[in-house]
């Protein structure tokens, strides 16, 4: 909310729900998305993280994958935990 000098008072809202794919996808910054997510604890990253835990899994960084499902609160943690419990090499 802010007032203007003729004292008119202006309401600005955003759709938190468009944020992070608008800058994920019509920006192309993905970093951006991301930290906007995690610092404004915003919706629209759930795909975002969940493919960025994929990698890091797929790839072994486990602690990496760990840490992203951790710092993401959109996150679902039973999934994240399902895929950890699954998998024979962590340990």
């Amino acid at each position: 909310m802010s007032t203007r000098r003729r004292g008119q008072v202006l309401l600005t809202t955003v759709n938190e729900g468009t944020m992070v794919p608008f800058v994920s996808q019509q920006l192309g910054n993905l970093e951006l998305a991301m930290a906007m997510a995690k610092r404004g604890n915003l919706p629209g990253a759930e795909a975002l993280v969940g493919q960025q835990f994929e990698r890091l899994f797929a790839a072994g960084q486990y602690k990496e994958a760990a840490e992203v499902a951790a710092e993401s609160p959109q996150v679902r943690a039973l999934r994240r935990c399902a895929a950890f419990g699954d998998d024979a090499h962590v340990g």
